[in-house]
């Protein structure tokens, strides 16, 4: 029970208030992508820290997730493709 109640705490983190130094970098962390998803996530979760905030750069990333079988690169494609039709 005290993990759903830290994740939750982790996902309400105020991006604006976040600590831009204090978070890993998405280019540090290393993935085995032949491992079941199971263990990727678990890998995941360890090198992040937090799993809703991480920092790319400068740049402070929040994500969300829902149960989907697209992979985040399908969803940028898709979310890419959608902005250049609006422009």
């Amino acid at each position: 029970m005290s993990e759903i109640i830290d994740l939750r705490a982790m996902r309400d983190v105020d991006i604006l208030q976040a600590d831009k130094d204090a978070l890993v970098d998405l280019k540090d962390i290393r993935i085995d992508r032949t491992k079941p998803v199971g263990e990727r996530v678990e890998d995941y979760i360890r090198q992040a820290g937090n799993p809703f905030l991480v920092r790319c750069g400068d740049y402070v990333l929040k994500f969300g997730y829902t149960d989907t079988e697209k992979e985040m690169g399908d969803r940028m494609a898709e979310y890419i493709a959608k902005m250049a039709k609006l422009r």
